[in-house]
């Protein structure tokens, strides 16, 4: 897949990156509104055994709740748009497939760092003899929710933003053993804008986390 920035100067990524959200057919309230509402129902509507709710009785590891948003992201969308959204079902597609046109496929991160983007270490090598296996580059939706399970309490998901990743954009880790891949500065600020929270939002949520 060619990298629509490819070519073009630094100066020009936000623009670019701008365009790109523009043009996909997601618009960016209704993925805040998804992303929040997959959140709510992990916290706020789920009881285990009738008895045991997240959140209150029981504080999962980030590994669990990044694999509940993994899940419910997409299953809302594929609800809301049947046929045209649903989640992926084999090695080769993103996270969130749409249907009518694989380039707006969505590939989901998460993470419990307060800023940080990651993947395994095999998203800084683009798989190019390995179709059965999935573009690294193309749209991504990343979320960054709170510790949960250090903080022993529920807070507000803290960063959602959305934005086109090429593979190159991916540091691998150095050290051998290294199994983490992290984004370039000017990646992050530049090709993933911050879509949640807004300015009004950005106030709330440093009165609750302030509380």
């Amino acid at each position: 897949m060619a990298s629509p920035y490819a070519g073009k100067p630094i100066a020009k990524w936000p623009q670019l990156t701008k365009s790109l959200i523009d043009r996909h057919p997601l618009k960016k309230q209704e993925v805040i509104e998804t992303v929040l509402s997959a959140w709510d129902l992990i916290f706020k509507k789920s009881v285990i055994g009738g008895v045991l709710r997240i959140g209150v009785d029981l504080f999962p590891q980030p590994q669990v709740i990044g694999n509940f948003l993994h899940e419910l992201v997409p299953y809302l969308f594929e609800k809301r748009y049947p046929g045209v959204w649903r989640r992926d079902r084999a090695a080769n597609e993103k996270d969130l497939v749409h249907e009518p046109d694989d380039a707006f496929s969505v590939e989901i991160k998460t993470s419990s760092s307060s800023q940080g983007v990651f993947g395994n270490r095999s998203f800084s090598q683009e798989s190019k003899a390995r179709p059965e296996k999935k573009s690294k580059s193309g749209y991504y939706l990343t979320i960054n929710y709170p510790p949960v399970h250090k903080l022993r309490r529920v807070e507000p998901i803290r960063l959602i933003r959305f934005g086109w990743l090429d593979h190159q954009d991916w540091q691998g880790q150095d050290a051998a053993s290294g199994q983490q891949a992290s984004l370039r500065p000017e990646v992050l600020r530049l090709k993933l804008l911050t879509i949640y929270p807004a300015e009004d939002d950005l106030r709330e949520l440093v009165r609750l986390y302030s509380k």
